[in-house]
């Protein structure tokens, strides 16, 4: 079984990825793990320069370009996942390829492009999928925050090191815009777009962040679910 937390940009996919293998590990699942961008590695080369703004704003580089930086980077750990998904019980993985069809997206929908964002989508469907070859997720779970909080949690983040950029947000994370935007695409469009999709609210009714244990739970319960039913 293949699983993708993914999130809007603050979110702590890294950590609940984390919490989610240890309570598979404790079920007695065997668990593979991974994480993109492979930030450490040679193939994020192109994702490093382009969120520290070497190739310009985000509006100047063009989605179809922009996204082949971020498939490449799969694609040449693909066989490593291959081997993971074809050894383990379940691989979890911090973000992945339905991370580039919301970021890249996202300038066709702010520019009021539905069209142009459903060739863009089939486009990189078939790039992702019947090009690379890249396998499909089982599972995608996504995280999802108000963007009051998003906001607070993204400055917080900023203070954090970042090995991989400097301590700073990158462009895409510093664009209010693009973050409004990304979670209309996350939660509005591309449900619709893969199978077994599923949102997982941070936030309690009032708006409060959840603790880290209780995001944990409920995400541990989706994947107990469809653990149970396949």
């Amino acid at each position: 079984m293949f699983v993708v937390i993914e999130g809007v940009d603050g979110t702590w996919k890294a950590t609940q990825t984390r919490l989610l293998v240890k309570n598979l590990i404790k079920e007695g699942k065997s668990v593979g793990t991974l994480s993109f961008p492979m930030y450490d590695s040679w193939s994020s080369e192109f994702v490093r320069r382009f969120l520290r703004g070497e190739f310009g704003a985000l509006d100047d580089i063009d989605p179809y370009i922009a996204s082949t930086f971020y498939t490449l980077d799969r694609f040449a750990h693909k066989s490593n996942i291959l081997g993971l998904i074809n050894s383990k019980d379940v691989v979890v993985s911090d973000r992945y390829s339905t991370a580039n069809f919301v970021h890249r997206g996202v300038k066709f929908l702010m520019e009021g492009e539905s069209k142009k964002l459903q060739e863009f989508f089939d486009w990189l469907w078939e790039w992702e999928f019947e090009r690379a070859w890249l396998p499909i997720p089982d599972l995608i779970i996504f995280l999802s925050l108000s963007m009051d909080n998003i906001t607070k949690l993204l400055y917080y983040k900023m203070q954090q090191e970042r090995n991989y950029i400097g301590a700073q947000l990158d462009i895409a994370e510093s664009d209010v815009l693009h973050q409004k935007m990304a979670i209309k695409v996350w939660e509005e469009i591309l449900p619709s777009y893969f199978a077994n999709y599923v949102i997982v609210k941070w936030e309690d009714e009032n708006g409060n962040l959840l603790t880290q244990e209780e995001m944990a739970q409920k995400v541990f319960d989706v994947v107990r679910s469809y653990l149970d039913n396949s």
